[in-house]
């Protein structure tokens, strides 16, 4: 039976530790990286977090909008992804929409990006 490199090992007990040790431990894994798959998974996780509850869709459109300004979003869901934010923002003061049509514009958005691109 191999043994499984350290930073495996370290990686695989490391649910506490910062997100930039965290990175640190990811980057000295070899093989292949596939930046668009873990943003699907990302977003797939955040779509199941809102609809259990444990994320409001306000929050989610938040964190949406720092991914894409933080270039953690693919190109195809970045500006989506700020529109999301800014209808939140608009319906909350009445300027524009309403809050259900966010909702609905999130949830379509986490169930079209959260698939493998």
């Amino acid at each position: 039976m191999a043994t499984a490199p350290y930073e495996l090992i370290e990686l695989a007990t490391a649910r506490r530790e910062p997100a930039a040790e965290v990175a640190h431990l990811l980057r000295a894994i070899p093989g292949p990286r596939d930046p668009q798959a873990v943003a699907a998974a990302v977003l797939a996780r955040l779509a199941r977090s809102v609809g259990d509850g444990a994320t409001s869709p306000r929050h989610a459109a938040s964190l949406l909008y720092e991914m894409s300004i933080q270039d953690r979003l693919p190109d195809a869901a970045s500006d989506e992804a700020v529109g999301l934010d800014d209808a939140f923002s608009l319906a909350l003061e009445g300027t524009y929409g309403t809050i259900e049509e966010a909702n609905a514009r999130l949830m379509a958005f986490l169930k079209h990006h959260s698939q493998p691109y």
